[in-house]
């Protein structure tokens, strides 16, 4: 009685840490261009809301340089981006790796058994 060969397993591109890193990147590029505009609005809200307080003649403590104190969102963006870019380099590299066999498999695929058969 002989046992059947083993094919080496194939991977999943879920298995790869590259791939998470890929997915949860482009999510958040995503996210963060959809909601830019919001920000947007809220950051001038806020700046509005400081020039009306400081005219009014209430205490608030003047940022250093309100065009400094915030950061923007293109730095957040070029970093997420790159992030996406090498992730999915280093998976597109690693991927054809995966599923080339093992020599062991290719051993095994040409007939010859791993085990000693009793006759």
């Amino acid at each position: 009685m002989t046992r059947p060969v083993k094919t080496p397993r194939s991977h999943a591109v879920s298995d790869s840490p590259w791939f998470w890193l890929c997915l949860f990147g482009t999510v958040g590029v995503v996210m963060l261009v959809s909601f830019s505009p919001k920000l947007r609005l809220r950051q001038a809200q806020h700046a509005r809301k400081f020039e009306a307080r400081q005219a009014a003649g209430q205490t608030v403590s003047p940022p250093a340089d309100s065009s400094q104190s915030t950061v923007g969102l293109q730095p957040i963006l070029v970093v997420l981006a790159a992030i996406v870019i090498c992730s999915w380099f280093a998976l597109w590299w690693q991927r054809p790796r995966w599923n080339k066999p093992s020599p062991a498999a290719e051993e095994n695929q040409t007939g010859n058994l791993d085990h000693d058969v009793a006759t």
